[in-house]
């Protein structure tokens, strides 16, 4: 077997084949110190090395034939940085600089790292900026959904005036104010229906009512509600304008309201009872003892009605009066007042203003052998002061008709009178023009 001749590295000592150019640990040409003397120490012993000479450019080492072992490397197309700079210690004294292509190369993995860092990072700064910017319309959004209950809420325990409850949030669901109610009882007949006032209730708003409006200054109005019974005594149909014409709230100074809404919109069928209810707007801090119901059209007689407990209405009911021996003869028969009432409306129809209805019950007895057949307008009549009248109606307004041989036949004249009247004259007027009437004087107080 040819053996292989071999020589030591003269920078680091490692057995180096001869035919390889360089130390194969630390890279050192491999002539590196030939030729040069060694000095030995004093006394013998190892050798001291002395400084090599500088290293053979690597230009040189191209000239040589290369080694059927070893592939040259590329040239390197930049100078490398000192090995202290490098981060790496300092060579050896006397040794030499390994070959460029043993010199540790710079590493550009850090550029790509860091252009990969810097992609990451825009995204990274971009996905903030997006759930930055959705987390604050998320925000927002369940901001005012809190804020809508808070104010629904608070909204719903608001009572004040209008329909909404006095709430300024038009989406809040509205609430009734409360409802104070007072009782009132009162009793009256206006154009021919028997009204009694059963109670009056006053509150914020009423829910029930849209017809309850909000005034000039945009502000909602309290609610005046009268609750009362009615009988329409008359043979007539009462219709809707009875009510918005002959119903009003009297309040301070001069000041009247007049109805924005009754239940029974149909008003009421003649002979029929039922309940009912009117609505009256007023001004906040009304205070309803200080109120007064007028009933009655300006052109009518009109009556006022305290809204107290029990108010006196005494003024306005009929008054009835038994007449005794009032009598007078004409044509034959005899004609006896029987009894005599005054009211401020009869017929169906309120009084006009300054008038009242006097009534005069008739008893007749016509004890000739003839009928008695007459036109009432002709020959009936009442006398107050100066002022004659003729009859508005009654059983017997229109004619009578009285059978001979009949007694105790009755029937009624009903006359429109001036109010405060005590004395009267009834007259029946001689047919025949002589002038011989028949009269009954009575007083009515």
């Amino acid at each position: 077997m040819t053996q292989i001749s071999t020589r030591s590295c003269s920078n680091c000592g490692t057995a180096v084949p001869e035919n390889m150019r360089f130390c194969p640990n630390c890279g050192t040409p491999a002539n590196a110190g030939v030729g040069t003397p060694v000095n030995h120490a004093p006394g013998g012993g190892d050798p001291i090395p002395t400084a090599p000479p500088p290293p053979v450019p690597y230009a040189q080492t191209q000239q040589a034939a290369p080694s059927p072992a070893y592939q040259q490397p590329p040239q390197q197309a930049y100078q490398p940085a000192s090995p202290a700079s490098q981060g790496y210690p300092p060579p050896l004294p006397g040794a030499q600089p390994p070959p460029v292509y043993a010199q540790p190369q710079k590493n550009d993995s850090g550029k790509l790292l860091g252009k990969i860092g810097c992609g990451v990072g825009v995204a990274i700064l971009l996905a903030v900026l997006l759930l930055g910017t959705a987390g604050y319309f998320g925000y927002r959004f369940v901001a005012n959904r809190v804020s809508s209950s808070v104010n629904s809420t608070t909204a719903g325990h608001n009572t004040g005036g209008g329909n909404t409850g006095g709430n300024t949030n038009p989406d809040a669901t509205p609430t009734q104010a409360p409802i104070k109610t007072s009782p009132i009882n009162a009793t009256a007949t206006y154009a021919g229906v028997d009204l009694t006032i059963i109670d009056v209730q006053q509150s914020a708003n009423r829910l029930d009512d849209p017809n309850i409006v909000p005034n000039a200054n945009g502000s909602m109005p309290s609610v005046v509600r009268l609750d009362f019974k009615e009988h329409n005594t008359g043979t007539s149909d009462v219709g809707y304008g009875f009510y918005t014409d002959g119903f009003r709230l009297l309040l301070s100074g001069t000041n009247s309201v007049a109805p924005v809404n009754i239940q029974k919109q149909t008003g009421l069928g003649a002979g029929v009872s039922q309940t009912d209810w009117l609505d009256f707007p007023v001004p906040t801090g009304t205070d309803v003892s200080q109120i007064k119901l007028q009933l009655g059209k300006d052109t009518d007689a009109q009556m006022e009605i305290p809204l107290t407990a029990n108010p006196d209405t005494s003024k306005y009911q009929l008054k009835s009066f038994t007449l005794a021996k009032k009598l007078t003869q004409y044509s034959g028969l005899i004609w006896t007042i029987s009894a005599a009432s005054v009211s401020w409306s009869a017929l169906g129809t309120q009084a006009t203003k300054g008038m009242r209805y006097i009534t005069l019950s008739m008893t007749v007895n016509n004890p000739t052998t003839s009928d008695f057949n007459a036109y009432t307008p002709d020959f009936a009549r009442i006398k107050t002061g100066d002022i004659i009248t003729s009859t508005v109606g009654g059983s017997f307004g229109s004619a009578v008709d009285i059978a001979s041989g009949s007694t105790g036949t009755t029937g009624d004249f009903i006359f429109l009178v001036p109010q405060d009247v005590t004395s009267y004259t009834f007259i029946l007027l001689d047919s025949s023009g002589q002038n011989q009437n028949s009269t009954i004087v009575f007083q009515l107080q």
